[in-house]
């Protein structure tokens, strides 16, 4: 048996999901609560915990940001210390790798940028070619501000974001926000991460 616990802790609210030999399961457990007591709750639901059918899972895929630094901070210190109790697999995604991977529609051999508000008039950036097999990030994430992401993303044809508009001079689509689901999907762009980091990419305040 397969089972795959997914966390996405990058956007603003929290999201939880199982796979249980490819059969995807979601939490009843409310999740716009208080992210840390919502999150424990939902994978607890999800893996039966102190019931007769508890599961454990091989894998844990997580999205390591950029993104919201509470959430972050929430969502890792949760999977570094659930495989300290239990061990299983780290499997990390960029939150942009998400929203590129979704693009689906974009021709091979076309380069695209996915860029997300940082706030504090700074924008989080990747660059990414799709390819008849996939999705390649040319570039990992950057934290520029709206001058310095334009030069960036020259070249580029297109930009994918969550937002309704962004600073560029492209083409932009809007795209859905991520869900923990979408991390248990072959986007081919995860990768093993024993001690994951959440990626800030700028400093609080």
């Amino acid at each position: 048996m397969s089972i795959v616990l997914a966390i996405e802790t990058a956007f603003p609210k929290v999201d939880v999901a199982l796979s249980v030999d490819g059969e995807i399961r979601r939490p009843t457990t409310e999740l716009s609560a208080k992210r840390g007591s919502a999150l424990h709750l939902a994978v607890a639901e999800l893996l039966g915990s102190d019931g007769p059918s508890e599961v454990r899972p091989d894998a844990i895929h997580v999205d390591i940001g950029p993104g919201s630094y509470t959430g972050l901070r929430v969502g890792l210190a949760f999977v570094r210390t659930w495989v300290l109790m239990h061990p299983a697999r780290i499997l990390a995604s960029y939150s942009t790798d998400l929203i590129a991977a979704a693009a689906t529609e974009i021709p091979a051999g076309q380069d695209f940028v996915v860029v997300l508000d940082a706030r504090r008039a700074q924008w989080f950036g990747a660059r990414y070619r799709r390819q008849e097999s996939g999705v390649e990030r040319l570039a990992a994430p950057v934290c520029l501000s709206p001058e310095k992401l334009r030069q960036w993303s020259e070249g580029a044809s297109l930009a994918l974001s969550t937002h309704d508009s962004v600073p560029l001079d492209l083409e932009h689509r809007q795209r859905p926000i991520p869900s923990a689901a979408d991390l248990l999907s072959d986007t081919g762009l995860l990768f093993e991460d024993k001690d994951p980091m959440p990626v800030y990419l700028m400093s609080p305040l």
